[in-house]
């Protein structure tokens, strides 16, 4: 029947009866094959697909279309250039950026990836590159073959502007006989990072090494986690030598505990903090050698480090020495003659009413002259005892507010003397326990004092503060004074040093008060500082380590 003709009546009432025959005879088909069949061959040999198979195959083309349109969607998203490869090597699908390079190394829009074999590919490439792709194609046929998990390798690939690096990674797809994911990664900037990173630390360790100091850094398990040339060469080892081992091979054993007992009094966990002492070492050679160490913390990767950096003070130490002789010598030999010169001088004083006014005025400044120059020769013995070693510590748990106490009481006269008030305001109770030598803290605290009141105006008030902070005791020494340039800070606790030199004349001193202070508290495991501004005043402060009792609390001298 021709299509332009549209049927007869007749004719469209016995299609109408042939379709419906025809769908009995199906259902019959079903029922007789229990619903086995799917299709029925003709008499000409044609295959028949039955309504419920032809909706099954639509369905599945359907499902087939949307996973590869789902599965183009997921490589092209990634930054990658991605391509699958079935059992052979033949490329079945490549993403865009694939295609996108390809068009950046010159191919043309309309070239065609699927079909072609990416191991023949390999295989005949030329050049420069044809190391890189034969290393490829071994990969890929490892684990297309299944005596590789996965394979990745990193190569160059030159360009116009610059080499251009790439990391490939082969893995397989559900199993070897599936194929596998050729994936092409840029790593360029990763590796541009890296190179910088390494040069970086390749300077940084040159630098380290050319420095004068040692620098050693330890775990807080006290583990050498690194050291320089200079650290090495101080005490004695071989490059390499020091790391893993336990930072107790520098340390004398003796003085083993002082520096664990300042570790954890100066740098409690959780605070960074820092400290600076003089040090004995111990030198491969097992001598001893003077040090100065300087000690902060640090935390990297969630683990604290400690920061030693040394610096060898033995002809430091050798000057001194041949200083504090002299002034050992020279002090020792003033001391004889002064006490006795200062001992006619008070003699005379209780006669000076019969003397004429003149004689009497020349003889209380030739009294007040010695006993200033007894202060003096006291301070310089006491600075050539620190300096030297020889003050040993007689350590005892004390009660820091009795020691303060008994230290204002020490300088009341001074006080009066200068018409200076002096007012302590302290924490209620009896305030924090220290382990100290009470003799030296009370030396420290009437450096202080002391130097509070001879700065202070007439009928100004000297206020101490005794407190406690987070296991740290704390005393303050405020006065009304002329206040201290902030660029003097540091300075003023140095030997001989005062922060105003004129008026310090006027006021009397040797400018060793503060040096010897700060000396004790640092032997005590603590630390002296100021706040001072100029016309402002000026406030001493210093910590000592709390000490918790477990015996009887120490409270006289």
């Amino acid at each position: 029947m021709s299509a332009d003709i549209p049927p007869t009546r007749d004719q469209a009432g016995e299609l109408v009866a042939l379709v419906a025959e025809l769908e009995l005879i199906q259902q019959r088909i079903l029922e007789l094959a229990g619903g086995r069949i799917d299709a029925v061959v003709g008499a000409s040999g044609d295959l028949n697909l039955l309504p419920a198979a032809q909706e099954q195959l639509r369905q599945r083309e359907a499902a087939q279309r949307a996973f590869a349109t789902e599965r183009a969607a997921i490589l092209d998203a990634l930054p990658a250039r991605i391509a699958l490869l079935d059992r052979d090597g033949a490329i079945l699908v490549v993403n865009k950026q694939w295609q996108a390079f390809a068009r950046e190394e010159g191919l043309d829009d309309g070239y065609t990836f699927t079909g072609k074999n990416y191991l023949a590919i390999c295989d005949a490439t030329n050049g420069d590159e044809a190391d890189a792709a034969r290393a490829a194609a071994a990969g890929i046929r490892s684990v297309l073959g299944g005596t590789a998990d996965s394979f990745a390798m990193e190569y160059a690939c030159p360009s116009d502007e610059r080499m251009r690096w790439f990391q490939l990674l082969v893995s397989p797809l559900a199993g070897a006989d599936d194929g596998v994911v050729v994936m092409h990664v840029d790593v360029t900037e990763q590796r541009w990072m890296r190179e910088e990173l390494r040069a970086a630390v390749v300077r940084w360790e040159t630098i380290l090494d050319n420095l004068p100091d040692g620098i050693v850094t330890i775990s807080e398990q006290g583990t050498i986690q690194a050291s320089n040339r200079a650290a090495e060469w101080m005490f004695g080892y071989a490059q390499g030598d020091m790391l893993g081992r336990d930072v107790s091979m520098l340390i004398p054993a003796h003085t083993a505990h002082e520096y664990d007992d300042y570790l954890k009094h100066r740098m409690p966990d959780g605070k960074a903090s820092s400290f600076r002492r003089e040090v004995e070492g111990l030198h491969a050679d097992r001598s001893r050698l003077p040090l100065e160490l300087r000690v902060s913390d640090m935390h990297l990767g969630g683990q604290r480090y400690f920061l030693g950096i040394l610096r060898d003070i033995s002809e430091r130490k050798r000057l001194e020495k041949l200083q504090n002789e002299f002034v050992s010598t020279a002090s020792h030999e003033l001391r004889t003659p002064l006490a006795s010169i200062l001992g006619a001088l008070k003699l005379m004083t209780h006669g000076r009413e019969t003397l004429p006014p003149t004689a009497a005025h020349l003889l209380a400044l030739a009294y007040r002259n010695a006993e200033r120059l007894d202060h003096l020769v006291n301070d310089i013995f006491d600075v050539e005892r620190l300096g030297s070693g020889r003050i040993e510590l007689k350590l005892a748990p004390l009660a820091l507010l009795d020691l303060v106490a008994q230290s204002l009481k020490a300088v009341e006269a001074h006080a009066a003397q200068h018409r200076v008030r002096l007012q302590l305001d302290a924490v209620p109770g009896n305030g924090p326990i220290i382990r100290a030598d009470g003799a030296r803290m009370r030396l420290a605290l009437a450096k202080l004092l002391d130097n509070a009141v001879k700065f202070s105006p007439s009928d100004e008030t000297v206020r101490i503060r005794v407190d406690e902070r987070e296991g740290w005791a704390r005393v303050e020494v405020e006065d009304h004074g002329p206040g201290i340039a902030p660029e003097a800070h540091r300075r003023i606790f140095e030997r001989f040093v005062q922060a105003d030199g004129s008026s310090s004349r006027r006021k009397g001193g040797s400018g060793l008060g503060l040096y010897i202070a700060k000396a004790l508290i640092e032997q005590h495991h603590g630390k002296l500082d100021v706040r001072s501004e100029p016309g402002r005043g000026a406030t001493f402060w210093f910590e000592l380590p709390v000490w918790t009792p477990s015996e009887a609390v120490v409270t006289g001298p």
